[in-house]
Protein backbone atom coordinates (compact mmCIF):
# COMPACT_ATOMS: atom_id res chain seq x y z
CA UNK A 1 0.00 0.00 0.00
CA UNK A 2 1.32 3.54 -1.13
CA UNK A 3 1.66 6.05 1.72
CA UNK A 4 0.32 9.29 1.07
CA UNK A 5 3.30 11.76 0.32
CA UNK A 6 3.76 15.50 2.58
CA UNK A 7 2.13 18.12 -0.06
CA UNK A 8 5.17 19.98 -1.66
CA UNK A 9 2.55 22.85 -2.54
CA UNK A 10 3.01 26.60 -1.40
CA UNK A 11 -0.30 26.77 -0.11
CA UNK A 12 -0.53 27.92 3.22
CA UNK A 13 -4.18 26.54 3.19
CA UNK A 14 -3.64 23.37 1.69
CA UNK A 15 -0.79 22.50 4.38
CA UNK A 16 -3.26 23.64 7.12
CA UNK A 17 -5.94 21.41 5.95
CA UNK A 18 -3.75 18.61 6.40
CA UNK A 19 -1.78 19.73 9.91
CA UNK A 20 -5.60 20.56 10.96
CA UNK A 21 -6.71 16.61 10.69
CA UNK A 22 -3.56 15.63 12.21
CA UNK A 23 -4.07 17.55 15.14
CA UNK A 24 -7.05 16.13 15.76
CA UNK A 25 -6.44 13.13 14.93
CA UNK A 26 -5.44 9.79 17.75
CA UNK A 27 -2.23 10.62 16.19
CA UNK A 28 -1.33 14.28 16.86
CA UNK A 29 2.28 14.09 17.34
CA UNK A 30 2.11 14.00 13.23
CA UNK A 31 1.04 17.58 13.12
CA UNK A 32 4.73 18.91 14.61
CA UNK A 33 6.33 16.46 11.98
CA UNK A 34 3.91 18.07 9.21
CA UNK A 35 5.10 22.16 10.48
CA UNK A 36 8.76 20.52 10.76
CA UNK A 37 8.10 20.03 6.84
CA UNK A 38 6.23 23.30 5.95
CA UNK A 39 8.98 25.09 7.18
CA UNK A 40 11.62 23.46 5.00
CA UNK A 41 8.68 24.16 1.91
CA UNK A 42 8.24 27.66 0.47
CA UNK A 43 4.90 28.14 2.10
CA UNK A 44 4.52 30.56 5.08
CA UNK A 45 2.65 29.12 8.44
CA UNK A 46 -0.05 31.68 9.59
CA UNK A 47 -1.88 32.16 12.61
CA UNK A 48 -3.85 29.41 11.87
CA UNK A 49 -1.21 27.24 11.78
CA UNK A 50 0.24 27.71 14.85
CA UNK A 51 -2.99 27.51 16.25
CA UNK A 52 -3.59 24.14 14.68
CA UNK A 53 -0.16 22.64 16.05
CA UNK A 54 -0.89 23.92 19.40
CA UNK A 55 -4.40 22.18 19.42
CA UNK A 56 -2.31 19.03 18.35
CA UNK A 57 0.75 19.79 21.09
CA UNK A 58 -2.62 20.05 23.95
CA UNK A 59 -4.31 16.95 22.54
CA UNK A 60 -0.80 14.98 22.97
CA UNK A 61 0.19 16.17 25.91
CA UNK A 62 3.26 17.67 24.12
CA UNK A 63 4.93 20.42 26.34
CA UNK A 64 7.86 20.63 25.63
CA UNK A 65 7.30 21.09 21.40
CA UNK A 66 4.21 23.99 22.69
CA UNK A 67 7.44 25.73 23.88
CA UNK A 68 9.31 25.20 20.97
CA UNK A 69 6.64 26.59 19.16
CA UNK A 70 6.23 29.38 21.61
CA UNK A 71 9.82 30.44 20.75
CA UNK A 72 8.68 30.74 17.34
CA UNK A 73 5.94 32.57 18.39
CA UNK A 74 7.68 35.35 19.75
CA UNK A 75 9.93 36.00 16.88
CA UNK A 76 6.82 37.42 14.79
CA UNK A 77 5.13 40.27 15.94
CA UNK A 78 2.06 39.73 14.29
CA UNK A 79 1.51 36.65 15.95
CA UNK A 80 1.77 38.26 19.22
CA UNK A 81 -0.96 40.40 18.26
CA UNK A 82 -3.24 37.21 17.06
CA UNK A 83 -5.48 36.48 20.06
CA UNK A 84 -6.69 33.14 18.84
CA UNK A 85 -2.73 31.83 18.85
CA UNK A 86 -2.45 33.70 22.14
CA UNK A 87 -5.61 32.24 23.49
CA UNK A 88 -3.70 28.41 22.26
CA UNK A 89 -0.89 29.36 24.47
CA UNK A 90 -2.44 30.21 27.51
CA UNK A 91 -4.40 26.73 26.64
CA UNK A 92 -1.12 24.90 26.33
CA UNK A 93 0.82 26.15 29.45
CA UNK A 94 -2.84 25.82 31.94
CA UNK A 95 -3.58 21.94 30.57
CA UNK A 96 0.10 20.38 30.08
CA UNK A 97 2.29 22.72 31.30
CA UNK A 98 2.77 20.62 35.20
CA UNK A 99 3.09 22.34 38.39
CA UNK A 100 4.43 25.96 36.71
CA UNK A 101 2.04 25.73 34.13
CA UNK A 102 -0.54 28.18 35.45
CA UNK A 103 2.70 30.91 36.24
CA UNK A 104 3.24 30.58 32.88
CA UNK A 105 0.07 30.72 31.36
CA UNK A 106 -0.79 33.75 33.30
CA UNK A 107 2.39 35.24 31.90
CA UNK A 108 1.23 34.83 28.47
CA UNK A 109 -2.36 35.85 29.72
CA UNK A 110 -1.24 39.33 31.17
CA UNK A 111 1.22 39.93 28.03
CA UNK A 112 -1.97 39.31 25.81
CA UNK A 113 -2.22 42.32 23.46
CA UNK A 114 -6.13 41.43 22.98
CA UNK A 115 -7.97 39.04 24.94
CA UNK A 116 -11.45 37.81 23.65
CA UNK A 117 -14.37 35.48 25.73
CA UNK A 118 -12.88 31.70 24.98
CA UNK A 119 -9.05 33.53 26.31
CA UNK A 120 -11.05 34.41 29.97
CA UNK A 121 -13.19 31.06 29.65
CA UNK A 122 -10.19 28.57 28.97
CA UNK A 123 -7.86 30.13 32.15
CA UNK A 124 -11.34 30.42 34.80
CA UNK A 125 -11.82 26.35 33.75
CA UNK A 126 -8.23 25.74 33.95
CA UNK A 127 -8.16 27.44 37.85
CA UNK A 128 -11.83 24.93 38.44
CA UNK A 129 -9.68 21.96 37.70
CA UNK A 130 -6.02 22.90 39.70
CA UNK A 131 -7.99 24.33 42.15
CA UNK A 132 -6.12 28.13 41.58
CA UNK A 133 -8.88 29.65 43.64
CA UNK A 134 -6.79 33.10 43.90
CA UNK A 135 -5.95 33.12 40.40
CA UNK A 136 -9.61 32.79 39.59
CA UNK A 137 -10.71 35.33 42.09
CA UNK A 138 -8.07 37.74 40.13
CA UNK A 139 -9.97 36.70 36.34
CA UNK A 140 -13.24 37.26 38.05
CA UNK A 141 -12.54 40.87 39.45
CA UNK A 142 -11.31 41.41 36.09
CA UNK A 143 -14.19 39.92 34.33
CA UNK A 144 -16.45 42.19 36.20
CA UNK A 145 -14.56 45.65 35.82
CA UNK A 146 -13.74 44.84 32.26
CA UNK A 147 -16.23 47.20 29.54
CA UNK A 148 -15.36 44.48 27.46
CA UNK A 149 -18.33 41.89 27.85
CA UNK A 150 -21.30 43.31 27.16
CA UNK A 151 -23.26 40.57 25.16
CA UNK A 152 -25.55 38.68 27.52
CA UNK A 153 -24.98 35.63 26.33
CA UNK A 154 -20.71 35.76 26.69
CA UNK A 155 -21.50 37.27 30.19
CA UNK A 156 -23.81 34.31 31.22
CA UNK A 157 -21.12 31.68 29.70
CA UNK A 158 -18.29 33.39 32.24
CA UNK A 159 -20.28 33.86 34.88
CA UNK A 160 -20.83 29.71 34.58
CA UNK A 161 -16.77 29.40 34.60
CA UNK A 162 -16.53 31.47 37.76
CA UNK A 163 -19.59 29.28 39.40
CA UNK A 164 -17.87 26.34 38.52
CA UNK A 165 -14.53 27.50 39.53
CA UNK A 166 -15.53 28.72 42.91
CA UNK A 167 -18.09 25.45 43.48
CA UNK A 168 -14.59 23.09 42.39
CA UNK A 169 -12.60 24.85 44.72
CA UNK A 170 -14.81 24.16 47.98
CA UNK A 171 -16.08 28.18 48.17
CA UNK A 172 -19.57 27.13 47.74
CA UNK A 173 -20.90 30.21 49.24
CA UNK A 174 -19.20 32.55 46.76
CA UNK A 175 -20.11 30.17 43.99
CA UNK A 176 -23.70 31.05 45.18
CA UNK A 177 -23.06 34.65 45.45
CA UNK A 178 -21.71 34.94 41.72
CA UNK A 179 -24.95 32.56 40.68
CA UNK A 180 -27.10 35.26 41.97
CA UNK A 181 -25.60 37.91 39.81
CA UNK A 182 -25.83 36.31 36.86
CA UNK A 183 -28.55 38.11 34.06
CA UNK A 184 -30.65 35.31 33.01
CA UNK A 185 -28.98 32.35 34.14
CA UNK A 186 -29.01 29.35 32.05
CA UNK A 187 -29.11 25.54 32.85
CA UNK A 188 -25.42 25.56 33.27
CA UNK A 189 -25.22 27.89 35.54
CA UNK A 190 -28.19 25.67 37.23
CA UNK A 191 -26.51 22.20 37.01
CA UNK A 192 -23.54 23.94 38.10
CA UNK A 193 -24.26 25.08 40.89
CA UNK A 194 -26.15 21.96 42.05
CA UNK A 195 -23.40 19.73 41.27
CA UNK A 196 -21.12 22.44 43.48
CA UNK A 197 -23.52 21.68 46.60
CA UNK A 198 -23.43 18.25 46.05
CA UNK A 199 -19.59 17.65 45.78
CA UNK A 200 -19.51 19.01 49.23
CA UNK A 201 -22.14 17.15 50.76
CA UNK A 202 -24.44 20.13 50.91
CA UNK A 203 -27.77 19.19 49.28
CA UNK A 204 -29.92 19.18 51.83
CA UNK A 205 -28.77 22.66 52.65
CA UNK A 206 -29.77 23.44 48.70
CA UNK A 207 -32.91 22.16 49.81
CA UNK A 208 -33.58 24.52 52.34
CA UNK A 209 -32.58 28.02 50.91
CA UNK A 210 -34.48 30.02 48.94
CA UNK A 211 -32.41 28.09 45.90
CA UNK A 212 -35.36 25.93 45.11
CA UNK A 213 -38.39 28.81 45.12
CA UNK A 214 -36.75 30.26 42.24
CA UNK A 215 -38.79 29.48 38.63
CA UNK A 216 -37.73 26.10 37.52
CA UNK A 217 -34.79 24.63 39.69
CA UNK A 218 -37.18 21.72 40.69
CA UNK A 219 -37.03 20.69 36.79
CA UNK A 220 -33.37 21.15 36.72
CA UNK A 221 -32.96 19.63 39.84
CA UNK A 222 -35.00 16.74 38.76
CA UNK A 223 -32.67 16.03 35.65
CA UNK A 224 -29.79 17.02 37.50
CA UNK A 225 -30.58 14.02 39.68
CA UNK A 226 -31.31 11.48 36.45
CA UNK A 227 -27.69 12.38 34.92
CA UNK A 228 -25.77 12.26 37.80
CA UNK A 229 -26.54 8.92 38.43
CA UNK A 230 -23.50 7.90 36.16
CA UNK A 231 -20.62 9.87 38.23
CA UNK A 232 -19.88 6.75 40.85
CA UNK A 233 -18.31 10.14 43.22
CA UNK A 234 -21.61 11.20 43.93
CA UNK A 235 -24.15 8.97 43.26
CA UNK A 236 -24.13 6.83 47.03
CA UNK A 237 -24.14 10.30 48.76
CA UNK A 238 -26.39 12.23 46.71
CA UNK A 239 -29.15 9.48 47.08
CA UNK A 240 -28.96 9.48 50.74
CA UNK A 241 -29.44 13.37 50.87
CA UNK A 242 -32.08 13.48 47.70
CA UNK A 243 -33.88 10.48 49.85
CA UNK A 244 -34.06 13.03 52.69
CA UNK A 245 -35.07 15.78 50.71
CA UNK A 246 -37.86 13.93 49.24
CA UNK A 247 -39.00 12.92 52.40
CA UNK A 248 -39.02 17.09 53.73
CA UNK A 249 -39.38 18.69 50.88
CA UNK A 250 -42.51 16.21 48.93
CA UNK A 251 -40.58 16.06 45.89
CA UNK A 252 -41.41 13.43 44.21
CA UNK A 253 -39.37 12.66 41.10
CA UNK A 254 -36.78 9.57 42.51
Amino acid sequence: MCRPSFPSSSSTTLWNQIISGHARSENPQKCIKLFNQMEKSTAMPDGYTYSYVLNGCVKGGLFREGQQLHGKILKQWSLLENVFVQTNLVNLYSTTGGGYGMDDARKVFDEMIEKNAVTWWLFLSACAELGALDLGKWIHSSVVESSQFRNEAVLVSLYNALIHMCASCGEIEEAYRIFEGVPRGNSVSWTSMITGFAKQGMLLQLARSKFLLKEQSSKILQEWYVSQKIDSHLALKSDREISRMVTTFDMSFM
